[in-house]
């Protein structure tokens, strides 16, 4: 891997828009700004009325007989 995605895999920069973050954490973060969008992101998916999309198998339509 390149230099660029050790960085952001050991949490030293923003794996969403690589602002440097300081010493290694050991895992990816986010910087405040991007996790600020992520979790307005996350609750206005959640506020939505569906997130399947229209073609999607409702479970009662499956089949039960099926071999796994």
């Amino acid at each position: 891997m390149s230099e660029f995605n050790d960085l952001m895999l050991d949490g030293v920069i923003c794996q969403c828009c690589g602002q440097f973050l300081g010493d290694e954490a050991g895992y990816p973060r986010s910087c405040a700004a991007c996790e600020k969008l992520d979790s307005r992101e996350y609750t206005e998916l959640n506020e939505s009325e569906s997130h399947a999309p229209e073609s999607a198998i409702a479970p009662e339509e499956l089949d039960d007989d099926l071999p796994f």
